[in-house]
């Protein structure tokens, strides 16, 4: 969410189901248009990930962690090829954007945000070639991905 405060209006973002069970938090994600995935469940996934390419393919902008999950320790995790499949679906150019220490601020499973300065980095559009969707360019693509963001993520610590 914080990612939210400082990008222009119109993101959504899609998020584990889990959250949108949360009182008044879940309630609150709902109603700002934000998408609940089912992790679990791989034909709700896929359904979910239709929608939001046709979103997307509508001019909207999704924000989406592709590393499926929060860190624990400030280190940029394994980018899941899945994650961006949509931009290459819809031929969409990624922005990459790294923040920390979010997780000093907001450690995972805690619900108490502890104030921190956070620094964020903003990367230069990654575009692909977009009509190369075989499983070696993707899992390239996603390498190149994370290490972009390892390099933002380095230039702010």
């Amino acid at each position: 969410m914080l990612a939210l405060a400082f990008l222009p209006p119109g993101f959504f973002f899609v998020a584990k189901n889990s959250l949108f069970k949360v009182p008044f938090f879940g309630t609150s994600l709902r109603m700002s248009g934000y998408i609940p995935i089912e992790r679990a469940n791989l034909k709700k996934a896929a359904k979910t990930l239709e929608h939001v390419k046709s979103l997307v393919e509508n001019g909207r902008s999704a924000l989406i962690y592709p590393e499926g999950t929060r860190g624990i320790n400030g280190k940029v995790g394994k980018v899941k090829r899945g994650s961006i499949m949509i931009a290459f679906q819809t031929k969409t150019p990624i922005l990459p954007i790294v923040m920390n220490p979010t997780y000093k601020a907001l450690p995972k499973g805690k619900i108490i945000v502890h104030p921190k300065k956070i620094d964020i980095a903003i990367g230069d559009p990654i575009v692909f070639d977009w009509d190369n969707m075989s499983r070696d360019y993707t899992i390239d693509a996603a390498k190149k991905i994370e290490d972009t963001f390892k390099s933002l993520l380095s230039s702010i610590k």
